[in-house]
């Protein structure tokens, strides 16, 4: 026969290697493939074999080689092989039946185990879809509220020169302020005070001559500012927005 009893090439070492590298269900296919056609010349086996003996007890008749002709030893040969091919071809069968039926449960098993998988894979997708719709709409929830709430707690450049010499002045640490950033081209920020003190140099907002310094927080990292470069006008939603962004990134609430 071409193939063992497991379904694989006997004159084809390779054949083995070959078909485990493949993915399961494409080499469970074949294998049932071959087991089927196994299964098939076998049957036309055993067709051919009956046409033999009944061509042989045809034969036997012409030739009148009955019983009386037949020599016990011989008649007694002759059953022993009867019995013989007949237990052979039913284990044949009985082993293919097993065998293909084993490949069928084996497929059908690998078929459920598949859609439970895509099954359960479909549940996360939507759990992730869920989680999803929940953070954006948290988010939005979020960039609202800030949007609309941050600039009451924003303090303007004239504003905090004013206050400076105010006894209350160390109150401002928590307030916000818009600064600016940028060198070349306008560009602002918004940044939370986390303190201050008093600089070694001389500036002057609205005619005070000034020392104070603002330690300001943006994300994680916080720098010195003088109150010149605080601006007067709120922040617009994109700013907040980026001050939102930029918490997020660094796994920070807001305050």
């Amino acid at each position: 026969d071409e193939f063992n009893e497991e379904g694989f090439r006997v004159t084809d070492p390779a054949d083995r290697p070959h078909l485990m590298s493949l993915p399961e269900i494409e080499r469970e296919q074949i294998l049932f493939d071959r087991h089927e056609a196994r299964r098939a010349r076998l049957d036309r086996w055993e067709a051919l074999h009956r046409e033999k003996m009944a061509g042989r007890t045809r034969r036997e008749r012409l030739l009148g080689r009955d019983s009386k002709a037949l020599s016990s030893k011989e008649r007694k040969a002759s059953a022993l092989s009867d019995i013989r091919a007949a237990r052979h071809d039913r284990l044949e069968r009985d082993r293919d039946g097993r065998q293909w039926e084993k490949d069928r449960d084996k497929i059908r098993g690998y078929e459920q185990k598949r859609e439970k998988d895509r099954d359960r894979e479909l549940e996360r997708a939507r759990e992730r879809e869920e989680r999803a719709r929940q953070e954006a709409t948290r988010r939005k929830e979020e960039e609202d509220f800030f949007s609309k709430e941050l600039n009451s707690v924003l303090v303007g450049r004239d504003q905090m020169a004013k206050w400076v010499d105010e006894p209350f002045f160390d109150e401002v640490v928590g307030l916000f302020v818009r600064v600016s950033v940028g060198t070349t081209s306008p560009l602002y920020k918004v940044a939370e005070i986390v303190g201050h003190k008093q600089g070694s140099k001389t500036y002057k907002v609205i005619d005070r001559e000034l020392k104070t310094v603002l330690n300001l927080k943006h994300g994680r990292t916080i720098k010195a500012f003088r109150i010149e470069y605080l601006s007067n006008q709120p922040a617009d939603q994109e700013e907040i927005i980026e001050w939102l962004d930029t918490l997020r990134k660094n796994k920070e609430r807001p305050p």
